[in-house]
């Protein structure tokens, strides 16, 4: 097991480098979505291979890496995609917030497996298929609904902030005429 661990973790962590440049060159609801999909993919042959009772070290080694290929896709992708929602006064709290989620996920999808083994009588190869039924719904539900900031609307955002900024200045400057000088965190 530590080997399929170190297998997905360090076929994970190369390619996220490149992840996040393939993101920015391609569009981003299709790279979400069709990493989900090679996820599902992979999940599918976890779960037949299972059904058939074929254990061969290589092929689940194949399955992980083809699995871990597709998540170094969708994390810098979302990534980018949740950074630019928010203004740059904001972005890294909510991006803070949203990467230290991961946990609770990972508290819900144990919890949901769980689930979902028990459900299929404790058969190991019917909640690998259920997986890969989950990853295609989430493709299904990332390309038809998620929208990604285009540069017009990030440059919208850039704008209003920066309106904001010359707005607070202007404040700042007509109370020190007046004689005024706000305290700190004041305007």
């Amino acid at each position: 097991m530590g080997g399929l661990d170190t297998a997905f973790f360090l076929i994970y962590s190369i390619p996220q480098f490149f992840g996040g440049s393939i993101g920015d060159r391609y569009d981003k609801k299709r790279i979400i979505a069709i990493a989900f999909i090679i996820q599902a993919f992979g999940f599918l042959q976890l779960g037949i291979a299972a059904t058939l009772n074929f254990y061969n070290h290589m092929f689940y080694y194949g399955c992980f890496i083809l699995i871990s290929l597709s998540q170094s896709m969708i994390f810098p992708t979302l990534v980018s995609i949740v950074g630019s929602w928010f203004s740059s006064k904001h972005r890294g709290l909510i991006t803070g917030s949203w990467g230290t989620s991961a946990n609770v996920g990972n508290i819900i999808g144990i919890h949901l497996s769980t689930a979902i083994f028990n459900l299929t009588d404790r058969r190991w190869s019917e909640l690998m298929n259920a997986i890969c039924g989950l990853f295609v719904f989430n493709s299904f539900l990332a390309y038809m609904l998620l929208k990604p900031v285009t540069e017009q609307d990030d440059i919208i955002i850039n704008l209003e902030d920066e309106i904001r900024e010359v707005e607070a200045k202007y404040e700042k400057r007509k109370h020190e005429r007046r004689g005024y000088i706000a305290p700190d965190g004041e305007n």
